[in-house]
């Protein structure tokens, strides 16, 4: 309802998050059976995240296990009606980002580039976490095979660090992932935020921008406008790119 809303109402360019949490296939059915009812042709597929209370994802008896599944499931059923899009890792899924003894020496070239190096606010010690090079390879084979499946372009999760979208859409193609890949940018609105999400997604952040956005931390108004700043750059570095 809210989809159609912003699309039929609103005049918005909707796209309709459908995941597997919690949904037995013949949901997703009747969802994208509504959604075709109101016109809304617009599908991110995703597996989505544990539901409340759970720590560990699971799959619903009678559902899908991932978002590989759900994007094969309406293809069969309907065909190309849907615009599917999926959702896509620069820094690799949080699940299989892990903290790293020995720090960055022990990390490859390749997992440099994408760790995440940040000290714990209690013991003052630095913690590098990273997905590794053989968990990274599975993760690429698994979006292949979502856009081999019928996506038709990746969202990526949030990143800071716009090296990593760049390294990502250069991983992307020599999988032989030729479907384009938008950049998921958050907009950053307050120091607060910043904090909790890059903590939450395990996010890589660039020498300096933390304290860059610490010393923009004086009232509501500076921050914010420090945020468009940092996001204008941003925008800019990903379009050269190739976003």
């Amino acid at each position: 309802q809210l989809t159609s809303w912003a699309k039929n109402e609103a005049g918005t360019v909707s796209n309709m998050h459908l995941t597997c949490t919690n949904q037995k296939s013949e949901m997703c059915g009747d969802a994208l059976t509504q959604c075709k009812k109101v016109g809304v042709r617009n599908i991110v597929a995703l597996r989505g995240d544990p539901p409340r209370g759970s720590e560990k994802w699971e799959a619903t008896e009678g559902g899908f296990g991932c978002a590989l599944d759900l994007v094969k499931f309406m293809r069969k059923e309907h065909g190309d009606y849907f615009s599917i899009s999926v959702a896509g890792y620069p820094e690799g899924h949080p699940e299989n980002i892990k903290e790293v003894e020995g720090g960055l020496e022990a990390l490859t070239p390749a997992e440099k580039r994408r760790a995440r190096v940040a000290v714990d606010k209690t013991t003052g010690k630095e913690i590098v976490t990273v997905c590794r090079d053989p968990e990274w390879e599975i993760e690429m084979k698994y979006m292949k095979e979502k856009a081999d499946a019928g996506a038709q372009f990746i969202i990526t999760q949030m990143f800071m660090d716009p090296q990593v979208y760049v390294d990502y859409v250069k991983a992307c193609k020599d999988w032989g992932i030729n479907i384009p890949v938008v950049p998921g940018i958050m907009c950053l609105n307050n120091f607060g935020g910043l904090e909790r999400m890059t903590e939450l997604c395990k996010t890589r952040v660039p020498p300096g921008l933390m304290e860059e956005a610490r010393v923009a931390n004086t009232t509501d108004d500076a921050f914010k406008t420090w945020g468009v700043e940092a996001g204008v750059k941003m925008c800019c570095a990903v379009l050269d790119g190739g976003a």
